[in-house]
């Protein structure tokens, strides 16, 4: 009877030193791995931190540059709130299969295709632009590291999408993102 206790001493014991480890593993994470938001992701940096970084801007490129950016960060926004609407739509005819004729399935699926595509076009458009900014030695850093930027934007996109499926009460994380990084 007395080698009952002893048992649940060495469970509490290790338990304790688990639920200590799992603490001291979240708390000394590296803030590496916030979020969504882009900051500081898997030890990079942001797209633009990237690229600034790298290229070096003047001051009139930077200027530019944070315009095109602006407008870029705009028209993404603008196309996912209409990605995201046609979507709702879409799904919302499962909760409706009468009114679910192959036409309108048909007709949403493509329109939310075109919105994708209209979103790589823009990111595409964007980094055109942002290359012409650059004299010849940063248009060969930018062909550098324009893969590494696609995947960054990549994995903000994948990131912000989780969260607004588990977000806050349903809340959307509506953070700027861009397309996945080109197929191989």
């Amino acid at each position: 009877m007395n080698k009952v206790p002893g048992i649940w001493k060495w469970t509490v014991a290790i338990l304790v030193l688990l639920n200590l480890g799992l603490l001291a593993t979240m708390w000394f994470r590296p803030a590496a791995l916030h979020g969504p938001d882009g900051a500081r992701m898997g030890g990079g940096e942001r797209p633009n931190e990237m690229i600034q970084g790298k290229l070096h801007f003047t001051d009139a490129q930077t200027k530019e540059f944070d315009v095109l950016r602006e407008r870029h960060h705009d028209s993404i926004m603008t196309l996912q709130r209409e990605g995201q609407e046609l979507r709702k739509q879409y799904f919302d005819m499962l909760k409706h299969p009468e009114a679910a004729d192959s036409g309108r399935i048909d007709s949403i699926g493509n329109a939310i295709g075109n919105n994708q595509k209209q979103m790589e076009f823009v990111t595409y458009r964007h980094f055109r632009q942002v290359r012409a900014l650059c004299d010849d030695k940063q248009k060969a850093g930018f062909d550098e590291i324009i893969d590494d930027v696609l995947r960054v934007m990549s994995r903000q996109h994948h990131s912000s999408k989780e969260t607004e499926q588990r977000g806050p009460e349903g809340a959307s994380a509506g953070e700027e993102q861009g397309p996945p990084p080109p197929q191989r």
